[in-house]
């Protein structure tokens, strides 16, 4: 870094998001040391994003909105607890921040172990799942009289590495062998092979030695054809399994989502049920109501009826009696 870098911190800054950012930076202070470079609000005193710094070094905070960027972007607990790239600082003492990150609460994901390159690492994820990762190794402190630590290739690639080299190394060589047949036969005595005896004995041994170094060369380039061919096609099969599981997660993801509209049109319908059920319910309720009313109605009329009926039957049978009154005759006849 440039001197006019060191003055600044490290120009590299990564952005967190938060669903509750005012207590993701006091939590973030609290617990892994960060300090409050600077922190914007609103005319409302909301928090519109933060720079805490650790060091020389600055993360960015900002909350969770529903911005266009913010549709390329998901939280841990939206993917699973998955994250795409991982936040590592230096620490002296891996053991003490690890203690105190612990007692803010921190989830310890991986606990401080040794690592390859000489250092001792942790990884702990915050309240809202982001991962972070603190050591002791400093990737800016040179290494003087170090080697690098050995790189273990992956066995299909040093196939592919060793026969495509093997394949160079043949074709250089044969290149060579041609040059030398090439030339004619005092220049090869004289300045590129040993000059032999004079006489048949000694050019029947050469040609000899020439033939079998071709038929060596041959077989070494057959054996490398063979080797890279093997290579080929172990990178197709690969190749091809890969996109036979690519295709796999495929049709699980079209099932999982096809489940998902199941279930939700099993919901819908389950909703329709209840609210049938429910309207057939209040009409059978209004129904035995109506029904009640018309049998009071029914046994009102009834009673009037029959009040009715004895009162024609009184009236009847009071004018029966004037009728025989009437007709009797009076006591003088």
């Amino acid at each position: 870094m440039t001197a006019a870098g060191e003055d600044m911190g490290a120009p590299v800054v990564p952005v967190m998001r938060y669903r509750d950012l005012p207590a993701a930076i006091d939590w973030l202070c609290t617990a892994f040391g960060f300090e409050r470079h600077r922190v914007t609000t609103d005319r409302n005193g909301a928090i519109l994003f933060a720079q805490l710094t650790f060091g020389n070094a600055m993360v960015m905070l900002g909350p969770v909105r529903q911005s266009a960027f913010d549709r390329f972007l998901k939280q841990p607990d939206q993917v699973g607890g998955a994250e795409t790239q991982v936040c590592y600082f230096f620490v002296p003492d891996a053991h003490a921040h690890c203690s105190r990150a612990r007692s803010a609460g921190a989830e310890i994901v991986f606990d401080v172990v040794d690592r390859v390159n000489g250092g001792r690492s942790y990884t702990c994820r915050d309240p809202e799942g982001h991962l972070w990762n603190f050591g002791t190794y400093n990737p800016w402190r040179p290494r003087s009289g170090a080697p690098a630590p050995p790189r273990r290739a992956h066995p299909k690639r040093a196939a592919r590495g060793a026969a495509m080299a093997l394949a160079g190394v043949l074709v250089g060589a044969a290149a060579c062998l041609a040059g030398v047949r090439a030339l004619p036969q005092a220049a090869r005595s004289g300045l590129l092979l040993p000059q032999p005896p004079s006489g048949e004995p000694a050019l029947e041994a050469e040609l000899a030695r020439e033939r079998e170094a071709r038929r060596a060369a041959e077989r070494a380039a057959g054996e490398a054809r063979r080797r890279l061919s093997e290579a080929r096609a172990e990178a197709q099969a690969s190749a091809r399994g890969a996109d036979a599981a690519r295709a796999e997660l495929a049709q699980a993801k079209s099932a999982a989502q096809a489940a998902v509209r199941d279930a939700a049109e099993l919901r819908r319908h389950l909703a329709a049920a209840r609210s049938e059920k429910e309207a057939a319910e209040q009409a059978a309720k209004a129904a035995r109501s109506d029904l009640a009313r018309a049998w009071a109605r029914a046994s009102a009329a009834e009673r009037a009826a029959a009040q009715v009926r004895r009162s024609l039957a009184r009236e009847r049978n009071a004018r029966a009696g004037l009728g025989a009154e009437a007709s009797r005759p009076p006591p003088w006849e």
